[in-house]
């Protein structure tokens, strides 16, 4: 209405009445563009700016996540129910006191407000909460959750390996910094060290990449025997890698097993490499297993056992015939004569036993083994009298041959000159 309407209402009736007064607030609202009275039907579902869309794995973000219900006019509707789905991991609770769970439905309250607190998933990365009031089309929230504190090191490559003496590994020393959900965590500074045996490593302190992980080069020195290198970071439990050093190294190439079928029950014993080693009167020798392998008297589902030949006079024609020459698919032979094997079936105190053939197998004595996940490795003292021998190996479950080594002939292992 206008302000000379107005005046001429005053001038006839020297007053305004009070109904007057209502039309009046009324239209006055009506025309600033204003949403009254009683809500209509739920037609709309948005977003409201609240929660800091960064957080931490496995903790709850601050602030609530929002949404607002409005009819066609865009006034608040109350007591719509919206339904509230995190992506898997996260949970949504109605209050923060609550424990939470991947969906809860929530009504809106006299603003037209639905909120729910968020807890992010264990995973880092993009999570997302969708937010649905029946056929409105949905809301989604996304939310970047960052790794929790650093855990735990783990090595992740380079570790339980077999090396030649003074050369570099074939691979890296590679640690990944995880935290309590195993989640890798950047830019986290690690220090390396050797604590046994002879090297050199390229890096004395290397920091993390986006994936958690970060590796240094070791060069192996000139002695053949075990090498363990440490990699700390803070008070964390450090990271232990083992390394053998050897002077000779045959690779297995991992999935080249055989079977007759007989082992269901049993992880194939996979040779990945072999090999050997003088350490002044003592014999190194290391093998590498594609999966973790136990000794066969614990008789677990990774139990290896096998036969380990050595022809110490390079002559064929004496000692016995190669374990390894009869259980060879290939037809190919060792062109070794047995004259020392190693039963690496292990008795009930956790040894191997070394025999001689002179004419009968003879017991020559006990082998120790180290069972280190992938890695077995053991010495042979003086009992190999020989300037040079060559070997090679057959592995087996208590069913069956499984795997050789070297899938061709053998390894010659030469004691190296004073």
């Amino acid at each position: 209405m206008s302000s000379s309407a107005l005046s001429r209402a005053r001038r006839r009736s020297g007053s305004i009445a009070p109904g007057f007064l209502v039309l009046l607030a009324i239209a006055s609202l009506a025309a600033c563009g204003e949403s009254t009275g009683p809500a209509g039907q739920a037609a709309r579902l948005e977003a409201v700016p609240g929660a800091d869309l960064v957080g931490t794995v496995g903790e709850p973000l601050d602030g609530s996540v929002q949404v607002k219900v409005t009819d066609g006019r865009g006034r608040r509707v109350a007591g719509v129910d919206v339904e509230f789905v995190a992506s898997p991991g996260g949970l949504v609770a109605a209050e923060p006191d609550q424990s939470g769970s991947m969906r809860t439905t929530v009504a809106t309250n006299l603003e037209g407000v639905a909120a729910v607190v968020w807890t992010l998933g264990e995973s880092a990365g993009e999570q997302v909460v969708t937010a649905t009031a029946g056929d409105l089309p949905p809301v989604e929230y996304r939310a970047v959750a960052q790794p929790g504190p650093p855990a735990a090191l783990v090595p992740v490559a380079g570790d339980n390996q077999l090396g030649i003496v003074g050369e570099g590994l074939a691979s890296a020393l590679t640690t990944r910094v995880r935290d309590k959900y195993g989640n890798g965590i950047p830019e986290t500074a690690v220090s390396w060290d050797i604590v046994v045996g002879e090297g050199t490593l390229s890096a004395q302190s290397s920091r993390t990449d986006e994936s958690g992980e970060t590796s240094v080069e070791l060069t192996l020195g000139p002695t053949v025997g075990l090498r363990s290198v440490t990699v700390r970071h803070g008070a964390l439990d450090p990271a232990e890698f083992v390394v053998i050093g050897l002077s000779v190294v045959a690779e297995d190439a991992a999935g080249d097993t055989f079977s007759y079928g007989t082992s269901k029950a049993f992880v194939l014993p996979d040779i990945v490499s072999l090999g050997a080693g003088w350490h002044g009167d003592t014999l190194m020798i290391g093998v590498v297993f594609k999966d973790l392998v136990t000794p066969a008297h614990t008789l677990g589902p990774n139990f290896m056992g096998g036969n380990l030949d050595f022809d110490t006079d390079f002559n064929s024609e004496t000692g016995e015939v190669s374990a390894i020459d009869v259980q060879r698919r290939s037809g190919e032979d060792t062109g070794m004569g047995v004259d020392l094997y190693v039963d690496m079936f292990t008795r009930s105190n956790g040894n191997f036993v070394m025999f001689a053939f002179d004419p009968l197998a003879r017991f020559v004595g006990w082998v120790t083994p180290t069972f280190r996940d992938k890695l077995v490795y053991f010495s042979l003292p003086s009992m190999v009298d020989a300037d040079s021998i060559t070997m090679a190996l057959v592995v087996a479950t208590n069913q069956e041959a499984t795997d050789i080594a070297p899938n061709d002939g053998a390894i010659v292992v030469r004691r190296p000159s004073n």
